[in-house]
């Protein structure tokens, strides 16, 4: 009797083998090139972590250029000295030269070419640098609210809201809900003095040289930039890049009409023309119900209503914008305007906020009784 034996035992064939091999060592190549190619994960997080240096670098100097130039101003340190002291604290290494408004900064190895005035780098790098943000500062939204600490004694922690999202072309900015307090009242924030009849009415001193009138063309036309530096005074570098005042170009805080009128006392006295750049914040404060205070306070933008900017034989005429107490209209504020008959030289203070890109939210949820609150 003859017995059948079935073999059903089954194997790969050495083809299928082959081809097996052949589609590992494929996807193997594609794995390594997706790796380590010139575009590949590890080129590109490269890439991004030293962008993010250079971007953060570039923070720095910025802060420290903003930093110096306010001490050089309160102190009189030299401003070299000053900058680059500020530098020091992070870069030992770091330098500072030229006799110029034109800096060559080194810090962490690289040159900065930078106009200390406009804050702009020689090869045309603009003073804003959108800072890379992390999802948590993404999910931020428009009118969110954030309890921000700005290390200042007596000011401390403020409730602000987001004036401007992290996905706009300006970046994450926060804003107080209200002007700044110290130790619980409102400050006021002086600019100039009884001479200068646009923030002064009534008694004003009479400008009587052309050394005094010099000296206050240049308060003028420097008053921009002082608005926000008393903005940075408010600056914790441990949460924000930078700071403003509102009414700035949220771009390039210190950006202004370069244009001049000539002074009408002397034809030599060249006097910045008015700008609009308040108009940004403004018509989105306004859209947001987020304009008004219990306190008028400075918007950093000229006004020229009229040609009213000039010397005349009793001090400097002009306007500054203000935002009215509990008014969403904009005021231009001088002898001849709406506080005539106010014997003050101050209003109140209100700075944006650019915030960092790695931050973290580790409490609350946006609203106004449980403001997020935000750390490193």
């Amino acid at each position: 009797m003859k017995t059948k034996i079935k073999n059903d035992m089954k194997g790969i064939t050495l083809i299928a083998l082959v081809i097996t091999i052949i589609v590992l060592l494929i996807l193997a190549g594609v794995s390594i090139a997706m790796l380590t190619g010139q575009n590949g994960i590890l080129t590109q997080s490269q890439n991004a972590k030293e962008q993010t240096e250079n971007s953060n670098n570039w923070e720095q100097v910025k802060l420290a250029v903003t930093a110096g130039k306010l001490e050089n101003i309160t102190k009189g340190t030299d401003l070299n000295t000053a900058i680059q002291n500020e530098l020091r604290k992070t870069d030992s290494a770091a330098t500072v030269t030229g006799e110029t408004e034109e800096k060559e900064i080194t810090y962490f190895g690289k040159v900065y070419n930078v106009n200390v005035e406009t804050g702009a780098t020689s090869d045309g790098e603009d003073e804003f640098q959108k800072p890379d943000y992390n999802e948590a500062m993404l999910s931020l939204k428009q009118k969110d609210y954030v309890l921000y600490d700005t290390g200042v004694e007596g000011v401390g922690k403020i409730l602000c809201q987001v004036l401007y999202e992290a996905s706009s072309e300006y970046g994450l900015q926060i804003i107080p809900v209200d002007c700044i307090k110290k130790n619980d009242e409102y400050v006021q924030v002086e600019i100039f003095d009884s001479k200068t009849t646009g923030l002064m009415p009534g008694d004003s001193t009479l400008i009587t040289s052309s050394e005094e009138e010099e000296e206050y063309k240049d308060k003028y036309n420097t008053v921009i930039e002082e608005l926000n530096s008393k903005a940075m005074e408010y600056a914790n570098t441990n949460y924000i890049v930078d700071a403003r005042c509102i009414g700035s170009n949220p771009k390039a805080k210190n950006s202004e009409n370069k244009n001049m009128k000539l002074g009408k006392r002397q034809e030599s006295t060249e006097l910045k023309d008015e700008d609009n750049n308040y108009t940004i914040d403004y018509e989105n404060l306004s859209n947001l119900n987020m304009l008004n205070t219990a306190e008028a306070y400075w918007m950093a933008s000229r006004y020229n209503e009229q040609g009213q900017v000039y010397f005349s034989s009793d001090g400097i005429h002009f306007k500054l914008r203000i935002v009215g107490a509990e008014s969403e209209e904009i005021y231009g504020y001088n002898n001849n305007g709406l506080y005539d008959a106010i014997s003050v030289n101050s209003f109140g203070f209100r700075p944006a906020f650019l915030l960092k890109g790695n931050l973290q939210i580790i409490a609350g949820d946006g609203q106004q009784e449980t403001p997020y609150e935000l750390g490193v």
